[in-house]
């Protein structure tokens, strides 16, 4: 236990492995290190630090954070901020309770750093402002994944949010938040921001949450402002979320927004949203899911909305009972930018209920105010996610279920548990060696993240091949003797044309160094043959009765079985 330091409880080096330890009432920060590569801890209890619990600067390399418990710290319980090097760090099953004044977990890119961080089995209790925040600003970029987590807020502190994921200067952030919970708070439940140069871009998929007493349960907004020339941007899928309990105070269970944040400016903010099989019920707030509109610099703000499958319930608010509203903001002088629906047909109304099967329990009529045309579009949508993202994603969501993952997803899984494996036999057979539980993890992470590649590579077709088509797949280097097999999975979805017994399929594999050679069915006494599959189609009885025509089988009234 290290109690009442002068400064830092633990100043931190490279490679350093922190486990077991307690620190208290340190004057400084509890944990601190600058320019720290490799980095493990583990079992950590950091109480009433007086300034940060944790605070490190351009950590690189890998990141280890499992089983900390960091409550109380007057400002932040954790800073880590980069401004150089590429860092992957991982948080799990940890505590961030009660920060005086500021974040419970704060993960800031400054610079040219590149940061890869997951935060998953971890709960965040009443932080003074924000839960868990990144902020990609100048030229940083940062990929965060936040998936099975617990936050709950003081709806009685101004400014007590959830998530918030910034994208400003010339930053990059993707994110995926997952699978987590939210209890009430003051301001928003999940906030994404891009301004400046900004471009975001990611999923909030499968999240409860239950209470804001003035933000929005979601709140999307890509904002104009510091400099000309700028746009902001954001594509971003919302789908699957249980939300309640949302007041608002002018905002909404889903609200999205594209606006100028500063007048005279020339840049342009867009938003490309999917907003899919959300469940929305908001207590006085403006309307269920909402979208503002404005454009005072007239410079082509954008808004494209792709709509579907939202069940939304809007109970009071100052427009009466409003399930969805798209529309300018009000603000005095604006124009009304470029409004698209997916899908849009003839009214919003009709766009809403017909077209996109949206539904709700008590307003009719959704509302458009303020806008000029609604048009048709095709909204962007996000990206496929990076190796990294999908390790950390596949690694916390549904453990130990397959459900509705694919072919790919299955095999990233089986890839995750043999690095788990991996890991886990490294370091018991090195434990007493000079290798590093970081250095062991960084090695497993890649060679994981290797074979996602290839298995994207090989296995990702997103359109269906016809028959006759050609499929290529890139085998890398094969070793002497090596036998590869090659599965494919077929399906007929049109009639089979007369006299076609069977499916074949046969595969040119070319070299640099060899002949080119026709794969070979390996059931068969022929070589270098095609590998063939009889199609064994049911036969099928058919009751006729004829009525008229006497002619051929059969007797006018009684039935006769045609096969």
């Amino acid at each position: 236990m290290i109690t009442n330091s002068s400064g830092a409880g633990i100043t931190l080096a490279s490679g350093n492995l922190v486990r077991g330890l307690t620190v208290s009432n340190t004057n400084g920060s509890g944990v601190s290190g600058s320019s720290v590569n490799a980095l493990t801890v583990q079992e950590v209890n950091v109480t009433n630090a007086n300034v940060n619990g944790i605070h490190i600067t351009n950590l690189s390399g890998t990141g280890t954070f499992d089983n900390l418990s960091v409550i109380g710290s007057n400002t932040r319980n954790v800073l880590i901020e980069n401004n150089t090097g590429t860092s992957n760090i991982t948080v799990t099953n940890s505590t961030f309770n009660t920060a005086g004044s500021e974040v419970g977990l704060d993960i800031l890119g400054l610079g040219t750093a590149n940061i890869t961080f997951s935060v998953s089995g971890s709960s965040f209790y009443r932080n003074n402002s924000v839960q868990l925040k990144a902020l990609a600003e100048d030229n940083s970029t940062i990929n965060a994944t936040i998936t099975g987590n617990t936050f709950e807020g003081n709806p009685a502190v101004t400014g007590n949010s959830g998530v918030d994921l910034v994208a400003v200067d010339t930053g990059t952030l993707t994110f995926t938040v997952s699978n987590n919970t939210f209890q009430p708070f003051r301001s928003h439940a999940i906030n994404m921001l891009a301004s400046g140069g900004g471009t975001a871009s990611g999923r909030v998929n499968n999240n409860g949450i239950n209470g804001s007493s003035l933000g929005a349960g979601i709140r999307v907004l890509s904002e104009v402002t510091d400099f000309n020339g700028f746009n902001p941007s954001i594509t971003i899928e919302v789908d699957g979320n249980t939300i309640s309990g949302v007041q608002g105070g002018g905002l909404a269970g889903i609200h999205i927004e594209a606006r100028d944040g500063t007048n005279g400016l020339t840049g342009t903010a867009t938003i490309d949203a999917t907003v899919t099989n959300n469940n929305v019920t908001t207590n006085n707030a403006d309307a269920a899911i909402q979208i503002y509109l404005s454009d005072l610099n007239s410079t082509a703000n954008r808004i494209c909305l792709n709509a579907t499958g939202n069940a939304t319930e809007a109970n009071g608010g100052v427009y009466g009972e409003t399930d969805f509203f798209f529309g300018n903001d009000a603000i005095t002088g604006s124009n009304s930018g470029i409004a698209q629906m997916q899908g849009f047909a003839t009214s919003v109304s009709n766009t809403w209920f017909n077209v996109n099967g949206n539904t709700s329990t008590t307003s009719p009529t959704p509302l458009a105010d303020g806008l000029g045309p609604i048009s048709a579009g095709t909204c962007a949508t996000v990206a496929s996610l990076s190796p990294e993202n999908d390790r950390s994603r596949l690694a916390a969501e549904n453990e130990g279920s397959e459900e509705g993952l694919s072919f790919t997803e299955k095999a990233i899984r089986t890839v995750l548990a043999a690095q788990r494996d991996y890991s886990g036999n490294m370091n018991a057979v090195f434990a007493f060696a000079s290798f590093e539980p970081a250095a062991i993890k960084a090695q497993a992470n890649e060679l994981a993240d290797q074979m996602i590649n290839s298995l994207r590579s090989a296995f990702t077709v997103r359109t269906a091949h016809a028959s006759g088509e050609t499929i290529n797949l890139s085998l890398g280097d094969l070793d002497p003797g090596q036998v590869v097999a090659i599965f494919l999975d077929v399906d007929i979805d049109m009639s089979i044309p007369a006299n076609v017994t069977q499916v074949c399929n046969q595969g040119l594999v070319t070299s640099d160094i060899l002949a080119d050679l026709l794969t070979d069915d390996p059931n068969t006494a022929t070589f270098n043959d095609p590998t063939c599959t009889p199609l064994d189609l049911p036969g099928a009885d058919l009751t006729v009765t004829k009525t008229n025509d006497t002619t051929g089988n059969g007797t006018v009234g009684v039935p006769f079985n045609w096969t």
